[in-house]
């Protein structure tokens, strides 16, 4: 029997699971983006705004399920906004507070005029990152009284 042309020695089966790469060793020296890890690296610059954001909408998920029939989601929400602020984010609600104006808030919609204002609703509580104001409050404001 004549062997076949190009062929030599063992037959080899074809895998078609993929190649695995060994694993970086313990001591790495690669940055964090390199290396898949999410954490920014001593003196990185984090996104302020975007934690900010996260921090008005995890208030925002927690308000809403206050009233849940579901305890565990509800609870669950209210773990991520004490976490977040536990991290530094502090929030500030001005609703049913007096409407200062110039303080650290933004009226959405007219202004009556009259001599006194309170905050009606909150649509997003001011965002204090560290202690320095990220995000004023946005409000909604009606006559004293109304």
């Amino acid at each position: 029997m004549a062997k076949k042309p190009g062929r030599k020695g063992k037959h080899t089966r074809r895998s078609n699971r993929p190649a695995v790469t060994p694993a970086a060793p313990a001591s790495s020296s690669r940055a964090p983006a390199e290396s898949g890890d999410a954490v920014p690296s001593a003196g990185a610059s984090i996104d302020r705004l975007g934690i900010a954001r996260a921090c008005v909408e995890a208030w925002r998920l927690e308000r809403r399920l206050r009233s849940s029939d579901d305890a565990r989601l509800s609870e669950a929400a209210k773990r991520l906004l004490e976490a977040l602020e536990s991290a530094g984010c502090r929030l500030e609600d001005p609703a049913g507070s007096p409407f200062i104006d110039g303080a650290v808030m933004e009226v959405i919609g007219d202004v009556p005029s009259a001599p006194s204002l309170r905050v009606a609703e909150t649509i997003r509580p001011a965002v204090f990152i560290a202690g320095q104001l990220e995000l004023p409050a946005q409000v909604l404001v009606t006559v004293e009284g109304n």
